[in-house]
């Protein structure tokens, strides 16, 4: 291969594979970057056995990885299976043998658990073309699943517990057992916990980083919040879906949450407080429009903002959303872009108040603080603390909150959004926001606020 002074130049090994394969009549090309070849191959007619039943696959993408193997991109079934060593192969028949043998071979693995989940109880599922052995996890959405591997082998949902964290390695994700338990029961809870301690670990880690960086900061100083990251909730099958949506809310500085139907949207409100809840018109088995007044049936809801998206204009549900109070109704796509101004207001200077006060004593603890402090009214956002301590408007603090009776002590950071009183008799005290809790606590304080709600 000539280079530009007229010498020669070795070929790369993606040239290398370009080359090899074009001459058994497959498409490739080098990848952007030069580091893989990539190539597109036609597949014959026979079926892969599958799980459940045969599929087929018209054509195989795939990337050259160093001098001898291949991985399979699309389809997504075939983008499962490991590395594929073609040495020897001389044409593209030879190639797609070895493909079919490693998916033989992967089929014959998958089918031996599935079988063993079946055994012992498993709701486990077999979904084809992907040929994927789907497991269901307890207490969460049926969208919230593990998938199985192989024996001993579980991949973690990246939706659910794990939702929005992002974790140190994919192999985290990846539970490995020495063999699959012998009941559902302790297959449930060994995926439970596996996913509990993966969230316990990514928060406090991010609290450990949050410490450091508040103790870099000289004791003249106070923390202070640039731009707090406000929670919205998307439900439904289409939004849950919407990576552009999803994307779009994210680089605006929101937090996004997503549930896949009305009874995963309400057992999150258990654990969290979105501030915003955007919903698909069809819910499946229900309608967007009927979650506005179960949000607000919910303890610590007051008014919670929730704007409706339909694939089709529809009078009759567009009123309706009107009626139970929906603050918009949106038809066709969600597009962030043209509703960003509307949104940001909706979250920053709402018409009601999202959440319920309650006027009930909590002792709090504010890290460096010479003076005490009591929380006197609590609401699922934020809480009034009297006290005569002076903690400058928009600043960082850190808290912890005393619950009565179960004597749980919750961490969070809260930001300091007012204050109130000049000293004398005037009532002295600051209004907090929450902006982060410590492991577990958000959780622990919405069960403490239903415990009140309901006194």
């Amino acid at each position: 291969m000539a280079d530009q002074s007229g010498g020669t130049r070795r070929a790369t090994p993606p040239e290398a594979w370009c080359r090899r394969l074009a001459a058994m009549g497959i498409e490739a090309r080098v990848m952007r970057g030069g580091r893989a070849a990539l190539a597109s191959m036609p597949l014959d007619d026979r079926p892969f056995p599958a799980l459940e039943r045969s599929v087929r696959f018209e054509r195989v993408l795939f990337a050259t990885v160093g001098m001898h193997q291949i991985k399979c991109l699309k389809p997504e079934a075939l983008f499962a299976l490991p590395l594929v060593d073609v040495r020897g192969c001389t044409s593209a028949g030879d190639i797609e043998e070895r493909i079919r043998a490693a998916w033989r071979a992967r089929q014959d693995e998958l089918g031996r658990t599935w079988e063993r989940l079946r055994a012992i109880g498993a709701r486990a599922s077999a979904r084809d073309p992907d040929s994927v052995v789907r497991i269901p996890i307890e207490g969460e959405g049926e969208w919230v699943a593990a998938r199985a591997i192989g024996r001993g082998r579980i991949v973690l949902p990246s939706r659910g517990p794990l939702e929005g964290i992002a974790l140190a390695s994919p192999e985290e994700r990846v539970l490995e057992l020495e063999d699959l338990p012998t009941t559902e029961s302790e297959l449930q809870i060994a995926i439970t916990n596996r996913l509990e301690h993966l969230a316990r670990d990514a928060e406090n880690a991010t609290t450990r980083s949050r410490e450091r960086a508040v103790a870099g900061v000289s004791s003249l100083e106070v923390p202070r919040i640039a731009v707090r990251s406000r929670r919205i909730l998307l439900v439904g099958p289409r939004l849950a879906k919407d990576r552009a949506a999803h994307d779009s809310l994210v680089l605006r500085g929101y937090s996004v949450l997503r549930a896949r139907d009305a009874t995963e949207a309400l057992r999150l409100f258990a654990r969290t407080s979105p501030e915003l809840v955007v919903t698909d018109a069809d819910l499946g088995r229900a309608d967007g429009v009927e979650l506005v007044p179960q949000l607000a049936q919910l303890a610590g809801v007051d008014h919670m903002p929730v704007i409706v998206v339909d694939a089709e204009s529809h009078a009759g549900r567009r009123a309706a959303a009107k009626a139970v109070g929906a603050v918009g109704y949106i038809v066709g796509r969600l597009d962030v872009a043209s509703i960003a101004d509307r949104l940001a207001r909706m979250l920053d200077a709402p018409k009601r108040r999202r959440f319920t006060r309650y006027a009930q004593p909590v002792a709090v603890r504010i890290a460096g603080a010479r003076h005490p402090a009591t929380a006197t009214a609590l609401s699922r956002g934020g809480l009034y603390v009297a006290t005569d301590e002076d903690l400058p408007a928009q600043s960082l603090q850190r808290c912890e909150l005393v619950l009565a009776a179960t004597g749980r002590r919750v961490e969070v950071e809260a930001e300091v959004l007012y204050r109130l009183g000049n000293g004398g008799r005037e009532r002295r005290g600051v209004g907090m926001r929450f902006d982060r809790f410590g492991a577990d606590g958000e959780a622990a304080y919405l069960d403490y606020l239903r415990d009140v709600a309901s006194a």
